[in-house]
């Protein structure tokens, strides 16, 4: 408070002695355990306690996690003896005393665990709301903290003094002392049960650089498909390099075994940083239909963090495309890709030529993981519709279109006894369709069935001619023939006319390389 008349030095010199007092007052040497405090500071105390709270503040306040935890260590027979004594200073910043100092340029900045907080422009002096003393093994913390292994050694450079004094903040106590916990009890701790807890003992490890703490607390995230989503953004924010690979590595191990069903969780995906998206897309094990699905949302996403006209060149550094496999994308698709700027142009022409050759060139061979392909684009996904490849044929009257697809050994051997394997659906004319293949059974035995399946207007009759072949010795040969009028579905039932025992065993002349190729032929007069 300025009181008139006074002039601006005297005024300028009493702040610098008041803040001076402050600053011996909360200096980090300065032991309430082992000074008496001066009378001529108890004011200053009152002054202190007044800018808290009107309330007077005793020392049974707060949270008392640590002294829950020193009275654990006292009731217990350790293995590890105590060798050194951790002071621990429990504060409550002070954001309204601060000095009028410029703020330090960024290279003289530093920040100090031993002071629990990150130094900043201005310098705040905090209340200290209370004191626990901790007897500890110097060795044990050292072990399973960077940190702790750091500060010990310099405490025993310094001086001779048996015990480290750390102080921080009042609102990171429980996150402390469960730390402390996991390294005195890893086999009872008990492990936090929401979601902030987690997270906050995860940054407190990150602060300490203990990484078995932060192993637990990352197995906790990854149990939960909702909380392991996180990781990706939690992996931006630990300033532990070694904690942000590991929590990266960990979470696209987690994908890559837990396959991720990207429409129930799109909302969440979709806020995804860049790195959360490589690490989802550069693998195969995508719970997908087909895909048009990842397609969409690539590009879904690049339209929610890339809006502006001018981020778009920041997109095409990424090579979004190349999480794309484009030999399986629809052949409408293919022709739309071209159409946005969020993908590098060079990149996607080249793409797209590829997947138009794939289509045309082979439109019945599958590129499977196993079979090791040069690019990660012509490897197929364990999609939940087999792809297909369809190849059309017009003229004047005739519309008429290929059907190319194929299933592998292991594939056919799943739908045994009853079950199923669905296709992607195509459209010719006015309806869409779709191909179904199956394990039925008869009276006797089980046999391979195929069906196709028309949707579209009731009132249009189209007559449609249909041819069903399947490959043998390196050529299509017909198995049968039929006609299927507007919506319906025609099945081809015990198309081998063999039991699914005696049709696909190791010689059988169908199953080429292990797959099954098959071909629908569909057309009609307009």
């Amino acid at each position: 408070m300025r009181v008139a008349g006074t002039p601006g030095f005297l005024l300028r010199l009493w702040r610098a002695c008041f803040f001076c007092l402050l600053l011996f007052f909360s200096h980090e040497r300065y032991s309430p355990l082992s000074l008496s405090r001066p009378c001529f500071l108890k004011p200053m105390e009152a002054f202190l306690r007044s800018k808290e709270s009107p309330c007077k503040k005793s020392e049974e306040d707060g949270s008392q996690a640590l002294k829950r935890f020193k009275s654990r260590l006292g009731e217990r027979q350790l293995r590890h003896p105590t060798d050194s004594s951790l002071i621990v200073r429990i504060a409550k910043p002070q954001s309204d005393i601060a000095t009028e100092y410029p703020p330090k340029p960024a290279s003289e900045e530093s920040s100090s665990v031993k002071e629990g907080h990150e130094a900043s422009c201005s310098i705040y002096i905090p209340m200290i709301l209370r004191v626990v003393v901790i007897n500890v093994n110097s060795d044990l913390l050292s072990q399973n903290s960077i940190q702790f292994f750091k500060l010990f050694n310099e405490m025993k450079k310094e001086s001779k003094v048996g015990h480290l004094i750390i102080q921080i903040e009042e609102s990171e106590e429980d996150t402390f002392s469960g730390l402390l916990e996991f390294i005195y009890f890893p086999a009872q701790f008990e492990s936090p049960s929401s979601y902030r807890e987690i997270v906050d003992l995860l940054l407190m490890s990150d602060k300490y650089q203990a990484l078995s703490c932060a192993k637990k607390c990352i197995s906790l995230l990854i149990a939960r498909p909702e909380w392991a989503l996180s990781c990706f953004e939690l992996a931006a924010k630990v300033h532990w390099v070694d904690l942000s690979h590991l929590l990266t590595k960990s979470v696209k191990q987690y994908f890559a075994y837990n396959p991720c069903e990207l429409i129930s969780h799109k909302n969440e995906l979709l806020k995804l940083p860049f790195v959360g998206i490589e690490a989802l897309f550069s693998g195969v094990s995508l719970d997908v239909e087909t895909e048009d699905v990842i397609y969409q949302f690539i590009l879904d996403w690049a339209k929610t963090h890339f809006q502006n006209l001018e981020d778009r060149c920041s997109a095409k550094e990424l090579h979004l495309e190349s999480f794309i496999h484009f030999p399986y994308l629809a052949c409408h698709r293919l022709e739309e890709v071209l159409q946005y700027e969020f993908f590098d142009r060079e990149s996607l022409k080249k793409a797209v030529i590829e997947a138009l050759n794939f289509k045309v060139s082979m439109p019945y061979h599958r590129r499977l993981a196993s079979e090791g392909c040069d690019s990660n684009q012509f490897i197929e996904r364990d999609y939940r519709r087999t792809p297909i490849s369809v190849t059309r044929l017009s003229s004047f009257h005739l519309e008429c279109c290929k059907v190319y697809f194929s299933l592998t050994e292991n594939e056919l051997w799943d739908m045994y006894p009853g079950g199923r394997r669905e296709f992607e659906t195509f459209q010719l004319g006015d309806h869409l369709f779709s191909l179904v293949a199956s394990c039925s059974s008869g009276t006797k035995r089980h046999y391979f069935q195929l069906s196709i399946t028309a949707q579209g207007n009731h009132s249009d009759e189209v007559v449609y001619t249909i041819k069903y072949e399947a490959m043998c010795q390196e050529k299509f040969m017909l198995i049968e023939r039929g006609s299927l009028v507007g919506n319906g579905t025609y099945f081809c039932d015990d198309m081998f006319n063999k039991s699914w025992e005696d049709t696909f065993t190791s010689n059988c002349h169908f199953l080429l390389g292990g797959i099954l190729h098959l071909c629908v032929e569909i057309s009609y007069f307009q």
